[in-house]
C-alpha cells in the first residue's frame, strides 16, 4: 500500500527519463547509405528526430561509390567556406560530446586541416574549440568536445577552404536544469501525493 502513495512521483521519473532515452543518441546518416557515386539530398537544411543542422549552401552526401566515400556515408556542406549550424528544433538545450571528421579524396593537402567550432549557450556565452583533421583518405576520426560543450542553445563551425565530411554526431537534450515540462510533472504528482495523504488523515 505504501508504493500506492509514490505512484504519481514515480510515473513523473519514468516519463522524464524515457523521454531523454528517446532523444538521445548518434546521428548516423544511415538513410543515405547507398551504392551510388553522390546521394540525391541537395537540401540547405537536415532534421533528425529534435535536431536541425543549417547551412547557407546546401548539405550532399557521398555514395559508397565515391573514392572519397569513408566507410559511411556521412554529411558535407557542397560550399567552400559554407557555415553551418546545429541546434534543437524546439530550441531547448542540447550537450554534444562528439563528432567523426573526414578530409576529402581531392584535397590535396600536406598537414592537417583545423576546423573551428562554437558552442553558444542561452545566456550568449560562447566557447570555442579547435579540432585539428589529419590528411588521412577514406578514414574518419572521432574528435571529442570539451566540457564547456553542454546546455547550448546552438553549435556552429565552418567547412572551409578545405571539405571535410561529418557523420556520428553524438547529441543529447541538456539534463543538467529541468525544464519546463518536467517541473510540471514533478509538481502535478507531489500535489496528488500530499492529496491521497490529506485525506486518510
Amino acid at each position: 500500500m505504501k508504493f500506492k502513495k509514490f505512484t504519481p512521483l514515480v510515473t513523473g521519473v519514468l516519463l522524464y527519463g524515457s523521454s531523454l532515452l528517446a532523444n538521445a543518441g548518434i546521428i548516423t546518416f544511415d538513410e543515405f547509405e547507398l551504392d551510388v557515386y553522390y546521394n540525391d539530398y541537395n537540401q540547405a537544411s537536415y532534421n533528425h528526430d529534435d535536431f536541425i543542422f543549417t547551412t547557407d549552401v546546401a548539405f550532399n552526401s557521398l555514395g559508397s561509390l565515391h573514392p572519397s566515400y569513408g566507410t559511411s556515408a556521412g554529411m558535407h556542406a557542397s560550399g567552400v567556406s559554407a557555415n553551418i549550424s546545429l541546434k534543437r528544433v524546439d530550441d531547448r538545450l542540447f550537450d554534444i560530446s562528439s563528432i567523426d571528421l573526414m578530409i576529402g579524396l581531392y584535397n590535396s593537402y600536406d598537414g592537417e586541416i583545423p576546423v573551428f567550432f562554437t558552442g553558444m549557450k542561452s545566456n550568449g556565452e560562447t566557447f570555442n574549440q579547435v579540432f585539428e583533421l589529419p590528411y588521412s583518405i577514406n578514414t574518419y576520426t572521432t574528435f571529442s568536445f570539451n566540457n564547456s560543450f553542454t546546455e547550448l542553445k546552438s553549435l556552429t563551425w565552418q567547412q572551409g577552404a578545405i571539405y571535410h565530411s561529418f557523420d556520428n554526431v553524438n547529441l543529447r537534450p541538456s539534463i543538467k536544469a529541468p525544464e519546463p515540462s518536467t517541473l510540471a510533472i514533478f509538481a502535478l504528482g507531489m500535489i496528488c501525493l500530499a492529496s491521497r495523504r490529506f485525506k486518510k488523515q
